[in-house]
């Protein structure tokens, strides 16, 4: 039991004068995120929900541990929020009626698959799903370098039937069928500013 949820597990430890390892396989269900988080101070109070998944990790316990991190995690989040997105400072004033119902979201859904690779996490398809809103993340993110995370912003006309006119006009150029589609990039050393 832990952060509120199940993990199990299983841990093989290899000694070795040169490099020592851990390897860790395990599964995990219904942590809560936002227990998880408050251990970092980027994700603090702005990601919530339930936790499952599996992670098959190998860790070389030299300093920083952190990047001596390597293997694939699986996840996936039922009822998750996030808060303070930053998604509305990318946009412009003329979609300002857009920037408050991009501050905080909720989703039914949110699926990641991600490579870690030391400080460098290579996020497969990271996607958070609603009936009217999804969020799609790929790309590198790095803690000691830069990062690079293309992120694409889906929305059906009902999420933004009360936004006036002007607005919805500049959102016409980003319509493709049904959806409206919106790309971003958080690019740099700190993409969470």
């Amino acid at each position: 039991k832990l952060f509120g949820g199940d993990i199990t597990g299983r841990s093989v430890i290899t000694f070795s004068q040169d490099t020592p390892q851990i390897t860790l396989v395990s599964k995990f269900n219904n942590i809560r995120l936002q227990n998880v988080t408050q251990y970092f101070k980027d994700y603090e109070n702005r990601i919530f929900g339930n936790l499952s998944g599996q992670l098959q990790v190998t860790i070389v316990p030299q300093n920083p541990i952190v990047d001596r991190i390597t293997g694939k995690v699986e996840v996936a989040v039922e009822n998750g929020k996030l808060a303070n997105t930053g998604l509305q400072n990318g946009l412009s004033i003329w979609l300002q009626d857009l920037k408050y119902k991009l501050s905080n979201l909720e989703f039914q859904k949110i699926y990641g698959n991600f490579y870690l690779n030391g400080p460098a996490i290579t996020i497969n398809s990271f996607i958070f799903n609603a009936p009217e809103i999804r969020l799609k993340l790929n790309g590198q993110y790095n803690r000691h370098d830069e990062s690079d995370i293309a992120i694409s912003l889906e929305f059906s006309p009902l999420f933004i039937q009360d936004l006036p006119n002007p607005a919805l006009l500049q959102l016409a150029k980003y319509k493709k069928g049904r959806w409206y589609i919106i790309p971003f990039k958080a690019q740099g050393k700190d993409i969470f500013s």
